[in-house]
């Protein structure tokens, strides 16, 4: 991963906020204090979703619809420009239609956006799980920083001094999304905790053994001078041991390495990332880990490395 890739991660110089304009009391004091901690810029984004268009109401004039969608979304997203501005925030705003999670891909791409943030829960029970969905899909699709936020999270994030827990599986490639917990928590002056969940059927198996070894690896590795994190091990379900966690140790940021879900899983939405964004009860900042052939090689690689320096401490 390039470096300059990586420090965009960790001090963005621009992000958007994905918002269905029902989200915004949250989403802005979120967004605000994140610009404020890098000098970045706001990029405000409402999809004027296909829902619009096919509403039982439009009858035969579906575009009455989208017009008023349109002009109410414009109303409100100038207002909320204005007012940022005058508060000496960079920001701008844009509005598309039709998918929304396609859209929101296609603008993180086309501006060159270092950072994404996003409601999990929209208004009422399909809101909600429409709006979670469309967070786990660009979870699993984007590879930058995916800040996820309900409306009990009250922390702002990168304020000095915070507690940030960061959970792995260790399976796949962690080292970007490890030093991204890194450099965050360096960057906010905040105390990190490392979280890995074992599953109950791999908790002795080589892969898992592997995973951690990799793990004291890197940790070992880092610059000196800088503080080593408590890792934690639990074991039992992903999802439910991160939650359980979030819930004992009261982080303020949530840092998830997330490894991509198979289409099954995504679809019946029970992968461990969307189980986690839509019941955090804090900000949730994903970074997806790569489960590609040439980051396994290097993770192999890696794994060899300190096999090697174990057998020469034996030997020792």
């Amino acid at each position: 991963m390039p470096d300059d890739a990586q420090h965009s991660w960790s001090h963005p110089k621009s992000i958007a906020v994905a918002t269905d304009l029902n989200d915004l009391d949250y989403l802005l004091p979120q967004a605000k204090a994140q610009a404020a901690s890098s000098g970045a810029a706001l990029m405000l984004l409402h999809v004027i979703p296909a829902q619009v268009y096919a509403s039982p109401k439009s009858g035969a004039y579906p575009f009455v619809n989208e017009e008023r969608a349109l002009r109410d979304a414009e109303e409100l997203l100038a207002k909320i420009t204005m007012q940022l501005q005058k508060e000496h925030v960079g920001c701008t705003y844009e509005i598309r239609r039709w998918f929304v999670a396609e859209e929101i891909r296609n603008f993180v791409r086309e501006k060159k956006i270092d950072r994404l943030i996003i409601g999990t829960s929209g208004k009422g029970k399909l809101g909600k799980f429409l709006l979670g969905s469309v967070a786990e899909e660009l979870i699993r699709t984007l590879e930058i920083p995916v800040c996820t936020i309900g409306p009990h999270a009250t922390h702002q994030i990168l304020a000095d001094g915070q507690q940030i827990l960061f959970s792995t599986s260790l399976h796949h490639d962690i080292e970007p999304s490890l030093q991204f917990a890194r450099d965050f928590a360096t960057a906010s002056k905040s105390t990190l905790t490392i979280l890995h969940v074992v599953e109950s059927n791999k908790r002795f198996s080589q892969q898992e053994l592997d995973g951690r070894l990799r793990l004291d690896y890197l940790l070992e590795h880092e610059d000196a001078g800088i503080t080593q994190p408590e890792v934690l091990e639990r074991y039992g379900d992903p999802a439910e041991e991160i939650l359980r966690e979030v819930s004992i140790q009261k982080p303020d940021v949530l840092i998830l390495g997330a490894v991509p879900a198979s289409n099954l899983t995504a679809l019946t939405h029970t992968g461990v990332a969307y189980r986690v964004i839509t019941k955090a009860l804090c900000p949730v900042l994903t970074l997806r880990e790569c489960p590609c052939t040439a980051c396994k090689q290097r993770h192999s690689t890696h794994v060899e490395d300190v096999a090697t320096a174990f057998s020469s401490y034996a030997k020792a």
